[in-house]
Formats: C-alpha cells, structure tokens, sequence
C-alpha cells in the first residue's frame, strides 16, 4: 500500500503518538481507553460546562449534551452533534467539539451520547441519534431553540451517523433540516477505493473494517449505516464535507459530495492536503489545521445564520 504525503506541520503530531492496539475484540477496552481527546480549556477558557439531558428513546434513556455559547447562551441555533470513534468509542461529552462550535460559531452544541457497538451494534446508534433529533424538534420551545435553525453533524463515525441519519429523517418524514456538517464522514463499509488501501496514519483500514464488522455484526449494511450504498440522495439538506488528502476516507466522501451534487443537494467539499485522520484537532493552532477548523466553522456559521429566525 502507497503512503500519503504528510503535511509537514502536522508530522509532530504523528512523532508524539502513544502506541495503539490495533482494533479487535480483544483490544477493545484498551482501544478505547487510548481514545484521542483534546482539552478545549487553553483555546476556549471560558467555555461553559455542558447541560446534561436525559431523554426517553424508543429503547432506553438516552443522554444528551448541551453546550452554549459563553457569549450568547440563549442562541437560537442548535447543531446536533453525533461524535466520532468509528462506532465502537467515544462519549456523547464531546468536550472539543461542543467548546469550539459554541465558541467560534455561536451555536448551541448537543451532542448525543449514543449507545457503541459492537455491545449495541446497527441501528442503535442511529435510532439514539433519532431519538435526540426528534427530542430537539419537539421541545424547541421549551429549549428556545428555532426549527428552522437546526443542523446535524459529526465527525469520522459522527459524520457517518449523521449523513445516515439525514436520509433517516427524509424517508420518516421528519422535522426539516437546515444542514449537515460531515467531517471527513466514515460512509463506505467496503473502502474500495484507491485511498481506502492506503497505508494511512491515525485510522487504518485494518481498524476501519474491524469496527465496520462491530457496528454491523449480524445486520446487513443499510444506506442508513453506510450512506455510500444510498442511491437516493434527493431531498437532503445542504451540506458541507472536509476530508484531509492523508485519509483512508478520501475517495469515498468526494464520490458522495458529487453523488449530492448529482441529486441536486447542494453542498461544499473542501480537501486539504496532507491532513491525516481528525488531524485538525491537535494541530489546532498550525495554519492548516486552522484553515480547515475555520472553514468549517465558518460553513456552520452562514448556514444557520441564513435561516428563518
């Protein structure tokens, strides 16, 4: 397998990794115990401490985040957020994340504390991410939130979850949506690709296909689970995608940003090169993982702030 070209600013990030056990069964609770995480605190210092709601879902309670603006807690906008950890890890308080959206982009953050495979495999992370949807439709007045300013987004597996949750809510005939937010989104359970069988830093395919494996199990895919398989993409909500050149996800998320443009949805693709998996993150203050956290900031910004108020 070839590998990609890393950014030079971002090489430091690779240099300072902790090793990782490759994702299996056996590996999974260390797997998920090395988890990546980021501390909002030095770029965000005054940041609120998230609200945690308690909803009742179609199979249990399901916990929910809220994250405000320090400056503007009452905003209107609201951005539900699905995490990332390729189905199998990570938690609905996504700290970075929740900071930096309600921070820079002045939008109320909740984020869904949905049930992980392989314990809860296909479809209880989109029927949590569903329930939480409805939930933020149903008590906008109670939360002060507009309808017609909710958008859904994710990153990684969150980006997966809520492009599969936008065609979800299409064919249930729910609430409206002002736009989705799909961050280098993990969407083809095949990765039959030419960038799926590079030799990548941070997410491998070998990982890739083993959480695949969990979050399906017995299930066969669904354009729900994986939106790459999706033949009808009409009718969504505009989107913008960001991949990094240095992903396994590179092919796939430019076929589906041309699969929504042929459906007539529009939507915005921005690649950066050299940028491996969520390297935005930690390379937070280099100019292109800036670039890349500014330019989908700023994408969330305009599309919620060109809605009905």
């Amino acid at each position: 397998m070839t590998a990609p070209e890393i950014h030079p600013e971002l090489q430091y990030i690779l240099d300072a990794a902790p090793s990782r056990p490759l994702l299996g069964h056996k590996t999974l609770a260390e797997f998920r115990a090395t988890g990546l995480s980021v501390d909002p605190k030095p770029h965000f210092p005054n940041a609120l401490p998230p609200i945690r709601h308690q909803i009742d879902g179609q199979s249990g309670p399901v916990d929910v985040y809220e994250f405000r603006p320090s400056h503007a807690p009452n905003a209107s906008a609201a951005l539900l957020w699905c995490h990332g950890g390729g189905y199998v890890t990570g938690h609905g308080n996504d700290a970075w994340f929740g900071a930096l959206f309600a921070e820079a982009a002045g939008v109320r953050v909740f984020s869904v504390d949905y049930r992980l495979a392989p314990e809860h495999p296909f479809p209880a992370a989109r029927d949590d991410c569903w329930d939480a949807l409805l939930f933020l439709a149903s008590e906008s007045a109670s939360l002060g939130i507009a309808p017609s300013r909710i958008a859904i987004g994710g990153a990684s597996a969150g980006g997966g979850l809520a492009a599969g949750l936008a065609i979800h809510n299409r064919d249930q005939n729910g609430p409206k949506l002002a736009f989705q937010l799909l961050l280098y989104p993990m969407l083809d359970h095949t990765h039959d690709t030419a960038s799926g069988h590079m030799n990548v830093p941070r997410w491998p395919r070998a990982n890739s296909m083993q959480a695949w494996e969990m979050y399906h199990a017995d299930t066969p895919p669904h354009p729900t689970s994986a939106p790459a398989m999706a033949k009808n993409l009409t009718g969504l909500p505009p989107a913008f995608l960001s991949i990094g050149t240095a992903d396994l996800f590179l092919d796939e998320v430019r076929q589906y940003a041309a699969h929504l443009d042929t459906a007539g949805v529009v939507q915005s693709l921005k690649t950066y090169s050299g940028v491996f998996h969520a390297a935005e993150m930690q390379g937070y203050e280099t100019e292109i993982g800036g670039c890349m956290t500014r330019d989908y900031i700023s994408a969330l910004a305009t599309a919620l702030s060109s809605t009905a108020r």
